[in-house]
């Protein structure tokens, strides 16, 4: 995973960063699973502009603390730090 995060690019946009990772890492990663659960709380056709950082802040949160079952019903962030241990 280290490798990983050496390897995405910030300026990468979600859909370059999946491509490279399927193509090259063997990681399936889905951007349109990701959209559609930001979409619970910001409609499409709203910007994230409209909303406070306090706001977005508490949305990210509650995606990254989310349990997802194709990881065990772990949360992404659990998973996430699970590979710096």
């Amino acid at each position: 995973m280290a490798k990983v995060i050496r390897i995405v690019r910030k300026e990468w946009s979600p859909r370059q960063t999946s491509g490279y990772l399927e193509k090259y890492e063997q990681i399936l990663v889905s951007v349109e699973n990701a959209n559609k659960l930001i979409r619970q709380y910001v409609p499409k056709g709203v910007s994230f502009k409209d909303y406070p950082p306090e706001r977005i802040k508490q949305i990210q949160h509650k995606l990254n603390n989310r349990p997802r079952e194709k990881i065990g019903f772990s949360s992404s962030k659990v998973e996430f730090y699970k590979q710096f241990q």
